[in-house]
């Protein structure tokens, strides 16, 4: 089961590892005061005037969890070059957008492009905080999920051939019998790859095969969101 943002947010505030959240803006009270406000709140907090500047510094996005704090406006390299470069992470950060203008369509264009909040300054420090929370929670939750779905990936790799085969029969609910008679072999063997199989991925029923190889084949789509 994917961990719920709640539960996600509590359990990494319990450990060493305080997220990260990076400031991204050129004007510098803004960038000040909100990194005065994500402190306050618990989060280590970067500051940077620019994307640029950004790109200069941080060569790994998603290794830790983190948020941005992202000015929608800026010169040189813009936000959805940024966006680029972070989705092509194994684990893409979550962005908070601020802007001192926008449009329908800067807004309709943030979020398709992902921005998981999207704020015309001035911004009410307790609303971005809770933004940002939210934020780090689903990086932290997509994290754990991606990790679930890598273990998984892990165990079935470690099955043969052949329970391969009567695991992915048996989640469509073929009997033994008719998966015997499809491979051509006894239903005796067919029970003990299917006995194999679960215990390979540690299922202890016929619906957590389902879940595990539904997991596997689809990723963490729909866990997430």
């Amino acid at each position: 089961m994917t961990p719920s943002k709640d539960d996600a947010f509590h359990q990494l505030s319990t450990q060493t590892q305080t997220p990260l959240v990076c400031v991204v803006d050129t004007d510098e009270s803004f960038r000040n005061a909100a990194s005065h406000q994500l402190k306050a709140a618990g989060y280590r907090v970067r500051a940077y005037g620019s994307i640029g500047e950004l790109l200069e510094t941080e060569t790994e996005f998603g290794n830790e969890p983190a948020c941005l704090v992202l000015d929608l406006h800026m010169a040189g390299p813009d936000w959805l070059d940024l966006q680029d470069v972070i989705t092509r992470s194994a684990e893409p950060l979550p962005v908070v957008v601020v802007t001192a203008r926008a449009s329908a369509r800067d807004t309709l264009q943030a979020m398709k492009a992902g921005a998981r909040d999207f704020f015309v300054k001035p911004v009410d420090g307790e609303a971005l905080v809770g933004a940002v929370r939210n934020a780090v929670a689903h990086h932290i939750s997509r994290r754990a999920a991606l990790k679930q779905v890598d273990a998984l990936k892990a165990r079935f790799a470690t099955l043969t051939p052949r329970e391969r085969q009567v695991a992915a029969m048996v989640v469509t609910g073929v009997p033994n019998k008719d998966i015997g008679m499809a491979l051509g072999t006894a239903e005796r063997t067919v029970k003990l790859h299917r006995a194999n199989a679960m215990e390979k991925m540690g299922a202890r029923s016929l619906p957590d095969l389902v879940r595990a190889l539904g997991r596997i084949e689809a990723g963490v789509s729909g866990q997430t969101a």
